[in-house]
């Protein structure tokens, strides 16, 4: 059937496959950049409430006798 022993490809079939493979990673790049977005905006919003709740003790402690004797 094939003498020579040459190694075609088909290349319709590579080019189904490689849009199909796209197709699977552009999905999982997309899927991971959302996941990514979220918790960092989820962190973002933890740490601003500590933040806010630290500048609050703050404020009250400068305003104490304790502080002021420094």
């Amino acid at each position: 059937v094939n003498p020579e022993k040459k190694q075609e490809t088909c290349i319709s079939s590579i080019e189904r496959t490689r849009s199909e493979f796209c197709t699977i990673v552009k999905k999982q790049i997309s899927s991971t950049h959302t996941a990514v977005v979220n918790n960092t905006t989820d962190i973002k919003q933890m740490f601003s409430k500590k933040i806010k709740e630290i500048s609050l003790i703050e404020k009250i402690a400068k305003k104490s006798n304790i502080y002021k004797r420094r």
